[in-house]
């Protein structure tokens, strides 16, 4: 399941491909998607859509990867403008589908800060 939001006048796009990166979806402001909801199966998948779902797009395999991209210019001020945008591109299973928009704090999530002098392998 991936929820697409209003992104307004912004430019983005989700690059979807599976895992042979074979392009199998369209969302993006060039292709016309409007904000909600939409729904990735594999290539045997045969449930039920649930009500609320734009489109379901069909990938070849089971696995693939995707890749949102949202317009940002280097400015401060974008950077907080774009946040509560950010927070609902989200992607999670069918069954947390509840026909409402999700949203998470991106920039709240733990980062992992190196130690100097200390390889990555050796911190494990």
């Amino acid at each position: 399941m991936i929820q697409v939001p209003d992104f307004g006048d912004r430019f983005w796009v989700y690059q979807i491909v599976d895992t042979r990166t074979d392009s199998f979806a369209t969302l993006g402001r060039m292709y016309g998607t409007a904000p909600g909801f939409y729904l990735f199966v594999g290539p045997n998948w045969d449930g039920e859509v649930p009500r609320g779902i734009v489109q379901v797009f069909r990938a070849s395999t089971n696995s693939g990867l995707v890749g949102p991209r949202v317009f940002l210019d280097d400015s401060a001020e974008d950077r907080q403008a774009i946040q509560p945008v950010l927070r609902q591109v989200m992607m999670y299973p069918l069954s947390e589908f509840d026909g409402t928009m999700k949203s998470k704090d991106w920039g709240a999530l733990p980062k992992w800060q190196p130690t100097p002098g200390v390889a990555a392998s050796e911190t494990q």
